[in-house]
């Protein structure tokens, strides 16, 4: 893990200013680690590593609670405790345009890094993707289901509207007497 750069996070998970902040919008293999336990790391593959980056970031921002050792330990620490390093570019132009053949070329990378650094955030020791997995009714059906009655977004508070005194009221008459509006 010594040829990795890697960038420091602020406290909300974004890349720090001053550090190369343009992330790669192409695939690879990337990596997360601890800067409190440099033995903390949780290595992945992504078709688009910046997305990716941003996946992580509003996973761990819904989920309080996860089974993911990667989340639990972010919820622990902070992200301002958390680097991200990009381990290998993969470029498929020299492969193939098929998504299944570029798929499993990334999951290869991604297993051989997995082997090599044996990282212990990662919950499945095996590269693998649902990438491209179609799902069926019943699971869709299922899913949707189990999320009824929750929210995952930013929830928007209206202000309570201010009372308005009868002198206000009054004057806004008076004022809009014979104004005829069209709608």
């Amino acid at each position: 893990m010594k040829d990795i750069i890697w960038y420091n996070l602020n406290e909300k998970g974004f890349i720090i200013k001053g550090d190369n902040e343009s992330l790669p919008q192409g695939p690879g293999i990337y990596a997360y680690r601890s800067r409190l336990e440099k033995n903390k790391v949780y290595i992945g593959s992504a078709i688009n590593i910046a997305q990716r980056f941003g996946q992580h970031r509003y996973r761990c921002s819904i989920y309080k609670s996860n089974n993911s050792k990667f989340y639990n330990l972010i919820i622990k620490q902070g992200w301002h405790n958390i680097e991200f390093g990009i381990i290998e570019k993969v470029n498929f132009i020299s492969y193939n345009s098929d998504i299944s053949i570029n798929k499993n070329i990334l999951l290869g990378r991604e297993q051989y890094y997995l082997d090599k650094f044996t990282p212990s955030l990662n919950i499945n020791k095996l590269a693998s993707s649902i990438l491209g997995y179609k799902h069926t009714r019943e699971g869709i059906l299922k899913f949707s289901s189990s999320r009824v009655g929750k929210y995952y977004g930013k929830r928007i508070v209206s202000k309570p509207r201010p009372r308005v005194s009868k002198e206000t009221i009054a004057k806004l008459k008076v004022r809009t007497e014979g104004v005829k509006t069209c709608i």
